[in-house]
């Protein structure tokens, strides 16, 4: 996991928390301000997602140039 993935799941809480205690507050301010939370966390830990495949598929790249000049 990386700095992304970790904070993006970490907005998702954050703003499922807002939403729950939005709804049980009749608070639409809060209810709002979660959703903007999970909506926000779901794009950083999609971002963090992309950037572990990109590593993942970097590394596999960089261990198959090692191996062919052995």
């Amino acid at each position: 996991m990386n700095k992304n993935q970790i904070k993006g799941v970490g907005n998702q809480v954050k703003g499922e928390i807002k939403d729950v205690v939005g709804r049980a507050t009749n608070d639409a301010g809060m209810r709002a301000s979660g959703k903007l939370d999970k909506a926000k966390g779901a794009v950083q830990k999609k971002v963090g997602d992309v950037q572990e495949g990109v590593n993942r598929s970097a590394n596999k790249a960089m261990d198959k140039a090692d191996s062919r000049q052995r």
